[in-house]
């Protein structure tokens, strides 16, 4: 099957197109908040590498998923932009760029190691260019050759030169006052030239050169995995069918202790030992547990890995699908323990990440077992895992966390159910924005006047941080235009004496009362 090959831009034509992606960042996101300029940028790059293969890119199919795919990305962005988006949006790039010149693979373990060369190699496209242009310039070309061969000669004298006058200065105080003039004249007028900062030449250089790898990129091999003559000739001696139905006998027993000790303490109703809680108790057992299922699932590989997939016998397929079953299990377990450490902490961005997590581990465990039945390669296997971890990315990015987090710690806090955690509102205010509807909520529900002051104070401080955000329109986005339209009363303080200002005067007010110097500040959290 042949590809057709678009023609990278001309050189002229990829400087101005780089410049102005450089010039376009910087006016867009250097210094300013990040909204939804960020899928616009990322929409405009998108629309120039179509187009500048429209000869040919949208002819194939690979082409076309890879673009509306980064357009659902730009809408998350649009959305409200966050990391995950960011990163698959700019993969999404990344892969149609480099399929200009080879088809998108199908085998998943292409791609991070097409995306990996991207990243390490494509930065030199710009050189490579610039040697393939001089190779084509004729006359021009040589002279710049010249130049540079020159420039490379002349650099040990200028470094020698500048070697021995440091020298004769500490030697002879004539020479060191006249460099010492000369210095000064020098940076006299240097001080009158303003330079841009560090950040910002990073900001030009690093779109740039990203700009000028998507233009020009060439992915011209694929990964070839050989397996390890050594390593299979290791798991053939020592996983033999025999010690295969050893081990899974053994690890199946193993399994179900710490089963059945889940089953008792977490469903059971069993006591725990003197002197630990259940919140120790899950806490410890979360994460430990999702690495020994991801470890069970790496040895049910080799186990039955294709050299020896048709020699496992049927006691062996049975017992693998019960230690499947005890992994799903653990995982389980291990999500229930999370589930109880939040009630008793709350909830997090992490923990919210870490339920996700064991959420792709079950799946993970469950392909396996559809791998091991339906006898399918474990090529297969890690496409259907590849492809499951990125549509559950993809359907991430289009989750408010933030909002998903505070709404949960409002419903099961102290302050509103008489159980759980007590809300924590820095925690809340470090969230951002996002966590204002249910704040507003929590402010409506309780009746503790001294509570709901905090809760008002919280939220009005996040209404000051969303109003900065708004008051550029580079920080707009839509989800921040749904919360604009959140209506924050300040109330006052219940504890203040009465005779004391109150935070519910309007700016106007309080500088009608208090004077000229008077001023409105938003609350500290």
């Amino acid at each position: 099957m042949t590809d057709t090959t678009p023609l990278s831009p001309g050189l002229a034509i990829s400087i101005v197109l780089s410049l102005a992606a450089a010039a376009l960042a910087d006016f867009l996101f250097y210094g300013q908040p990040l909204g939804w300029a960020l899928g616009l940028y990322a929409a405009l790059l998108l629309a120039t590498i179509l187009w500048l293969d429209r000869g040919c890119g949208w002819k194939h199919r690979g082409t076309a998923l890879l673009a509306v795919a980064t357009v659902g990305q730009i809408i998350a962005m649009l959305l409200q932009p966050g990391g995950i988006s960011v990163i698959l949006a700019t993969l999404g790039l990344v892969s149609i760029a480099s399929r200009r010149h080879l088809p998108w693979p199908i085998d998943t373990l292409d791609w991070p190691h097409r995306w990996l060369t991207f990243v390490a190699l494509g930065w030199t496209e710009i050189f490579r260019a610039g040697r393939g242009r001089q190779n084509q310039s004729g006359a021009l070309g040589q002279r710049c050759r010249r130049t540079a061969v020159l420039i490379v000669k002349l650099l040990p004298i200028v470094i020698l030169a500048g070697l021995f006058l440091a020298l004769f200065a500490s030697a002879n105080p004539l020479i060191e006052r006249s460099l010492q003039q000369a210095i000064n004249r020098l940076d006299r007028w240097l001080g009158m030239i303003t330079f841009p900062s560090g950040e910002r030449i990073l900001l030009w250089g690093g779109v740039a050169v990203y700009f000028w790898a998507l233009l020009h990129f060439r992915a011209k091999t694929r990964l070839r995995i050989e397996p390890d003559p050594v390593l299979g000739l290791a798991a053939d001696f020592f996983l033999t069918p025999p010690t295969a139905t050893i081990g899974l006998v053994v690890f199946n027993a193993i399994f179900a202790v710490q089963n059945l000790l889940d089953a008792g303490y977490l469903w059971g109703g069993v006591r725990l030992p003197e002197g630990m809680t259940y919140a120790s108790y899950a806490h410890r057992g979360a994460y430990p547990l999702v690495v020994t299922a991801l470890l069970a699932a790496a040895l049910m590989l080799i186990v039955f890995r294709p050299s020896a997939d048709r020699t496992q016998g049927r006691l062996n397929r049975v017992l693998v699908y019960v230690w499947i079953a005890q992994n799903i299990l653990l995982t389980l377990s291990a999500a229930w323990r999370l589930n109880l450490y939040v009630s008793v902490y709350s909830l997090t961005r992490l923990r919210f990440a870490a339920a996700v997590w064991m959420l792709l581990v079950a799946l993970g465990l469950v392909w396996i077992c559809v791998r091991i039945f339906a006898r399918k390669s474990n090529q297969w296997l890690i496409n259907a895992n590849a492809l499951t971890l990125l549509a559950v990315l993809y359907a991430c990015a289009f989750v408010d966390v933030s909002g998903c987090v505070a709404r949960y710690n409002v419903r099961h806090c102290q302050e509103y159910r008489n159980a759980g955690p007590n809300l924590d509102l820095d925690y809340l205010n470090a969230l951002g924005p996002s966590a204002m509807p249910a704040l507003q909520w929590m402010e409506d529900q309780t009746r503790d006047d001294a509570f709901k002051y905090r809760v008002n104070e919280t939220l009005a401080c996040l209404d000051a941080e969303l109003q900065t955000k708004l008051a550029n329109w580079r920080g707009w986005t839509l989800r921040r235009r749904r919360l604009d339209q959140i209506t924050v009363t300040v109330i006052s303080n219940p504890l203040a004496p009465q005779g004391e200002a109150s935070r519910d005067q309007t700016p106007s007010a309080a500088a009608a009362g208090a004077g000229p110097a008077a001023t409105a500040t938003p609350p500290a959290p």
